[in-house]
Parts: structure tokens; sequence; C-alpha cells
């Protein structure tokens, strides 16, 4: 018994021993110092390079991003101001982010308070006329002014003389279809998408007559291609906020709604609006789709389908480019029937009807190199399923390349999924893969073809 005890005890002892070596491991992982020169340098130029009017508007619009808030990025980074005429400004604005309230202004000390001496020995009289004329400042008094007992005619009133935005207004007020009338007479484009529920939950869409001249001023708006280019908006981002806006409910929360038909209609111009300021270029494509059944689950942070995620990509590069061949492949390829005219409804509609299979990643430069087909780049929209047989995705590359003669010739894998499985070969500079599912991948890939990256 004692043997079996002590047998037990040195057991539990080196158990002890490798958990706390593994904790300090982990430690010795999670430890930081903090950013490094060069990511404080980056944070720190992007608040000085604003002026104190953009400023304020940055720091009351965009409070915090993904975990992030502006009381971090300052207490990080530590930004001093270059211009030292406006260094109170600075101060004000940097005070107003970290403490989420506005400080008074200096001339306000009265004169015979430690406080006044304190001011006229810190800084100049320059400094103070800059603080009493600032444009900034009074924008960032007013955006801190708001709250939920602020009468409706005030914050009216405030949106339209200050141009303030709606995530700018106490969320008490954004339940009144007064405050978004306001808001949506100058609404800009991306936020005016991404509100269209919210704006016909609070009646403002509602078809009467004074309600009316609403619907049709955000028609008018979202089909305006001068107002699509200002808002730099891609098609893809005007697909996903038509594919939530026809769903009559969202992916989170319990908002729902009756899709408008004008609205709907609106948003499907919009989306074939914005491929003529897409950039283009004149290298040969082929575009190759993936038409497996697994191709039809959802994408994982997202509310289209692989399908229709790769087919609205796909139009993109039909109407940029001057020479696009489509195919569609599984276990064997097929000549797809579109072109720069085709609809988004006519591809995804023609891809239902083509026979499944197991997938091959080689098929298309396999078909290309049988058929004698000239091709630049070869861009496959997969959801990186593959199982087929046959050759490696890079060594029909490579062949293709040995027999049409063009060296050059380029490869790019879009897996809709990110599972962690390559295609494209890691050591070919003419290949790239892309994982996930993302509005930016088309100007990635652009830039990849015109060797920007």
């Amino acid at each position: 018994v004692v043997m079996r005890g002590g047998l037990m005890a040195r057991k539990r002892a080196t158990r002890e021993k490798l958990t706390k070596q593994e904790n300090e491991k982990r430690r010795k992982v999670i430890k930081s110092t903090g950013w490094g020169r060069v990511m404080r340098k980056c944070i720190q130029n992007w608040y000085l390079s604003k002026t104190p009017e953009e400023l304020a508007i940055a720091v009351t619009k965009y409070r915090s991003r993904n975990g992030w808030s502006h009381k971090d990025l300052l207490r990080l980074s530590h930004p001093i101001p270059r211009n030292d005429r406006q260094r109170i400004v600075f101060e004000h604005i940097f005070a107003y982010a970290t403490k989420g309230e506005c400080q008074p202004r200096k001339r306000l000390f009265p004169e015979d308070t430690c406080w006044a001496e304190t001011v006229r020995m810190k800084y100049t009289e320059e400094q103070l006329v800059e603080e009493d004329k600032s444009e900034g400042l009074l924008y960032l008094e007013r955006v801190s002014s708001l709250s939920p007992y602020t009468s409706e005619e005030e914050i009216i009133w405030s949106i339209r003389h200050f141009r303030l935005t709606w995530e700018q207004i106490p969320s008490k007020h954004l339940m009144s279809l007064e405050v978004w009338k306001a808001i949506v007479e100058r609404m800009p484009m991306l936020a005016m998408i991404r509100n269209l529920a919210k704006m016909q939950n609070v009646g403002l869409f509602k078809g009467e007559k004074k309600e009316g001249d609403k619907i049709a001023h955000v028609v008018a708006h979202l089909t305006n291609l001068e107002a699509i280019k200002k808002a730099r908006i891609h098609p893809i981002q005007i697909l996903l906020a038509k594919t939530v806006y026809d769903a009559g409910m969202g992916d989170r929360g319990s908002l729902t709604w009756t899709p408008k038909p004008e609205l709907s209609s609106a948003l499907e111009k919009a989306f074939y609006l914005t491929f003529s300021l897409m950039p283009t270029t004149e290298k040969r494509f082929c575009v190759a789709l993936d038409c497996s059944s697994s191709m039809c689950s959802k994408l994982s942070g997202s509310v289209l389908n692989g399908r229709v995620a790769s087919a609205a990509m796909a139009m993109n590069i039909l109407k940029t480019a001057d020479c696009v061949e489509c195919i569609t492949f599984c276990n064997k390829t097929e000549v797809l029937p579109f072109t720069g005219e085709s609809k988004l409804s006519e591809i995804t509609d023609h891809m239902k009807t083509i026979k499944k299979g197991d997938t091959s990643g080689a098929l298309p430069m396999t078909w290309a190199t049988r058929n004698g087909k000239k091709f630049d780049v070869f861009v496959i929209f997969t959801d990186n399923d593959l199982n087929g047989e046959g050759p490696s995705t890079a060594r029909a590359l490579a062949n293709y390349r040995r027999q049409s003669g063009i060296e050059d010739a380029k490869l790019i894998v879009v897996s809709m999924s990110a599972n962690g499985a390559t295609i494209a070969s890691p050591d070919d500079r003419g290949m790239m893969d892309i994982a996930g599912f993302d509005p930016a991948i088309p100007q990635i890939i652009h830039d990849f073809v015109m060797g920007n990256i």
C-alpha cells in the first residue's frame, strides 16, 4: 500500500510539473510588449493626417470596429500634433475619444482661477484663437450634446445643419420617422443600402403621398451612377444587400420586413451599373465554375451560397475583360454560353441544369490544352472539395504552358470554403490560392493579373 501511494504521489508531482511547464510556455507566447515602432507610426499618421473636422467626424461616427476603440488606439500610439497652432484642438478631440465627453474650452476658465493661469502658461494666444474658431470642435460639441432626452426638433435641426449620420444619433431617436426623413436627405450610398430594412420598418416607405417621395428619392440615389462612383462600392456588396433585403429578414436579430419591388429593382439595377466602374483588362481569361452539389451550400459568414457568389464574381470578369471564355467543370467540362451581357439569374439557372459528379481542379487546363485554347489567366471558382482523379492542378498548368507556349499563364483558385486545403502550388509565382469569400476578391484578382501583387 505504501509503495502504491508513493507511485501515485510521484505521478501526481510529474503531472503538476508538466502542467506548470506548459503554462509557462503558453505565457511566453502570449506575452507582448505592445506595438512596435512601425505600427505606432502607422496609427499616428492616420490620426495626424486628418484635419480637425475630418477627425471629429471619424471619432463620433466610427466609435469602435472589430473590438478596437479610439481609446485603445490612442493609448498605444500616442500621437503628438504636428501643427503646433492646432495643438489645443487635437487635444480636445483626443480627450473626447478617450473619455467620451467634451472638455471645457480653455477660454471659459474664470480669470481668477489657477486653471486660467495654467492655460496662459501652457498655450499661446494663437493656439487659443484657433480653439475659438475651430469648426471641428463645434461639430464635436454638437454631437456630444445629443442624448436620448434631446428634443426631436433639435435632433432634426442638428442632422440638417451639421450633416450628421445615423451612427451619431442616440438609439432612442432612430425609432422616429421624422428623424429618418432628415437622415435620408444626405445619406451616403453604402449606409442607405444597409439601412433599407430599418427605414421601411419605421414607415418611411409606406406608399402614402408624402412618403412616396422618399421612395423615389432612395430609388434615384441607388441608381445614380455618379453616387455609386463616389461611394466606391463594389457589385458584390450590392448583391449581398439585395439578397438580405429580398429575404425579408436578416441573419441576426428579429427584424422582419416585406420587400418592396421598386427597391429590389433599384438594387438590381445598381448591381449591374457598378460593373461599368470596375477596372478593365486586355488579358485573355478562362473562367471555370465548379458545378458540384456542394457549391449549393451557404458560405460561412455570408447570405450567399457558393454557386451565386461564384457566378457574381465570374460576371465581374465577363464585364471587365475583353476576351473571356466561361466553362463549368466537375468530372467533365462544358462550355457555358455566357457573355458580358448575361444576367446573374441566367448563369445560376443554367448551372442548376448541369449534371453533377466528382470534381477535378485540373480539368480547365486539360480542356484548354486539348482544344488548343490561348489564355493568359485561368480563374477557378470552387468550394475546395476536389476529389476527382487525374493529374494535379499544378502539373496541368505546367503542361498547358509547355503546349501553348504561354510561359507566363497564370492560375487563380478562389476557394469559397476555407478548409485548409491548397490547390495552387506555393512554389509557383504564377499561381495563387484565395480562401474564403469577400467583396475584395475581384480587386485582388485584377491586381494579381496585372502584376501588382
